[in-house]
């Protein structure tokens, strides 16, 4: 286990704290989203197009040389993770944001 200095373990939680911080406002807002009216596959939608604006510039310019050959494979996995992994999620969860008060606690 390696040894960290003050700084690095302020920076560690300080980042963890940030990440808390900022799912419970994204919570926040989709809760007062849903009770304005706003649908959940709108509110699945706009994420997804403001998550794609912000980090598809990062990676154009970080991963430029790194990209694997284009394959119908490649295609077929990106097509599914897409469909599956990030939609079916963000749907489910919006849903459940959607009809758990919120004064509901464990």
């Amino acid at each position: 286990m390696e040894n960290y200095t003050g700084f690095q373990r302020v920076k560690h939680v300080g980042a963890m704290t940030l990440a808390a911080v900022l799912l419970g406002g994204n919570i926040i807002l989709s809760k007062v989203a849903a009770d304005d009216g706003m649908t959940m596959r709108v509110m699945v939608a706009y994420r997804w197009i403001f998550a794609t604006a912000f980090l598809g510039p990062i990676a154009l310019v970080v991963e430029w040389n790194k990209r694997p050959k284009l394959t119908w494979t490649v295609i077929l996995q990106a097509f599914l993770s897409g469909l599956l992994g990030g939609s079916l999620f963000s749907i489910l969860f919006y849903t459940s944001v959607i009809l758990t008060s919120a004064t509901f606690a464990t």
